[in-house]
Formats: structure tokens, C-alpha cells, sequence
């Protein structure tokens, strides 16, 4: 059973969240090294809990190599962002309102944040990298079934003023777990986040958690995927991020692949719509 590990956020927005969002049904390890490079193009946009949109760009570019049973990845990403509203830290997206730097933040009305000073915030520039290690713990090659552990680390390389990160580190640890049942892939993973804390502010440590279900279709070259993910409260008194996706991934060969994914928010910390575009490749 072939699988790619989606690098979709998160920016880890699905990022973070999501273990095995392509999926298809024929083997690819066969070799005992591989290094792979993997890249997304991602737009998201919502009003989160403030009064003023916030539209985002998301590229993103990762590499991974892999041999035996560990795997090590690195993602970077280039952010585009028309406020300040929104910040990125390990886990994702993290509604703070501009707390993180020089932001114009706000103040509560009606239920919402209202924010100030957002018409003139027009922001493009490198977002932290995420580094994630791998660990296969077990794996049976019959109706396929693996579990892994993973080991994250957020650098503080972006300029928290822009919003692009929280200007602390932020490390994860966490399992993630896959099963082939008949034509369907099911996979799962939680990985704890322990936050660093910007001056000023006082993050709670999140779980960061996601679930999906897929399945091969048209000689295993497309696969279809329905994935759950969010993590639990990093601010008090507001909503967890948690979202609901649905993507498509194309292999015109065994090494190539393309996909698609659109994602809606069901929470006010995490946004409304994300559409995502994605390829990669195995060298």
C-alpha cells in the first residue's frame, strides 16, 4: 500500500494534522534508502474570532529522507498574510490578534475581537521550519499495519512582528498509527505540543490530533480522502482549531504525485475555507 505524508499547513493547518492524506494501493518500498521532496501551495481565509478577514498564502517546500525504519523531514514555508491577526506556531494557526509582535491587537465587542489598524498589513516573507523525525515501532506487511513515533521541532526563525511565528520554540512528540482494511487506508495520530511563551503571553500545550479514512480508485492511480483534525485549546477563552477535509491525489508514475484538498473550518479559530494544491516526488 503506497502513502505520502501530507504537508498541507499546517503551514500545518492540515498540516500538522495529517498522516497518510494520499494514499493508494501499490508498494513502494523497495529500496533501502529514499529521500523525497514534497511542496503545497495553500490559500485559507477567515474571519477567526475578529471582525477584520484575514486571507492567507501558503507555500510550502519539504524534504524527507528515510531509511529502514526512520524517516526525517524538514518543511519551510513562504507566508502571505493581509493582517496580523493570525500567527504560526508548531501545531498551526493561532488566533492571536497581533500579540505575538508589534500588532495592533484589539479588543472585545459583540462577541468578537475587534481589531484596528489592519488595512495597511500587507506581509510576504519565510515562516518557521518544522524538523520531524520518525520512528517505525511495528510493522505487518498482511492487510498492512504500521505505528510510528514522531519527535517535532519549531525553531523561532521568523519575525514574530509579522506574524509569521511566535519568536519561541516549540517542540512535539506524539504516535501515529495506519491500518489497510480490504480497499480503505485508515490512519490516526496525536502528537503534544509544549509551547514557548512569547513575552506577554501564556500558551496553553496543545493535542494536536487527526483522523482519515481513504480509498484507491481507477488502478490505484487516485485516491480519495475524507480527514478530521484539530488540536485543543492553546488560548484561553477561545475555540480549538478543528477542521474537516476532503482531497483527491493523482500518481501519473510509482515516483510522481499531485492532489487537491478543501478543507472548512468548524470552530472560530480556524479558518473558514482552505483549498490546497500539492506534488511531490521520490528520487
Amino acid at each position: 500500500m503506497r502513502t505520502t505524508t501530507s504537508i498541507f499547513v499546517p503551514m500545518r493547518i492540515t498540516v500538522t494534522a495529517g498522516i497518510a492524506l494520499a494514499i493508494l494501493a501499490a508498494p513502494l518500498r523497495g529500496r533501502a534508502a529514499e529521500i523525497g521532496y514534497s511542496g503545497a501551495l495553500q490559500f485559507a481565509t477567515g474571519e477567526y474570532i475578529f471582525t477584520d478577514r484575514t486571507n492567507s498564502f501558503y507555500l510550502l517546500n519539504g524534504f524527507y529522507v528515510s531509511e529502514g525504519r526512520v524517516r526525517v523531514s524538514v518543511t519551510l514555508p513562504v507566508i502571505y498574510q493581509n493582517t496580523s491577526l493570525v500567527s504560526n506556531g508548531g501545531p498551526g494557526m493561532i488566533s492571536s490578534g497581533g500579540e505575538m509582535g508589534d500588532g495592533a491587537g484589539g479588543h472585545m465587542q459583540g462577541g468578537q475581537m475587534q481589531s484596528a489598524g489592519m488595512n495597511d498589513f500587507h506581509e510576504i516573507g519565510v515562516g518557521d521550519p518544522l524538523g520531524r523525525a520518525d520512528l517505525e515501532i511495528l510493522k505487518r506487511g498482511h492487510r498492512y499495519l504500521s505505528m510510528s513515533i514522531a519527535a517535532l521541532v519549531k525553531p523561532p526563525v521568523a519575525a514574530a512582528a509579522r506574524s509569521f511565528g511566535t519568536g519561541e520554540w516549540d517542540f512535539g512528540a506524539g504516535l501515529s498509527a495506519a491500518r489497510g482494511i480490504s480497499r480503505y487506508f485508515l490512519s490516526a495520530s496525536m502528537i503534544y505540543w509544549k509551547m514557548g511563551d512569547p513575552p506577554g503571553v501564556d500558551f496553553k500545550n496543545p493535542m494536536a490530533y487527526s483522523v482519515a479514512v481513504g480509498r484507491p480508485f481507477a488502478g490505484n492511480r487516485f485516491s480519495a480522502i475524507l480527514s478530521f483534525s484539530g488540536y485543543t485549546q492553546i488560548l484561553e477563552d477561545t475555540d480549538p482549531f478543528r477542521q474537516l477535509g476532503i482531497s483527491l491525489a493523482y500518481w501519473p508514475t510509482a515516483r510522481r504525485y499531485l492532489s487537491g484538498m478543501v478543507a472548512s473550518g468548524l470552530s472560530d479559530s480556524t479558518p473558514d475555507t482552505s483549498i490546497s494544491l500539492g506534488w511531490g516526488m521520490i528520487f
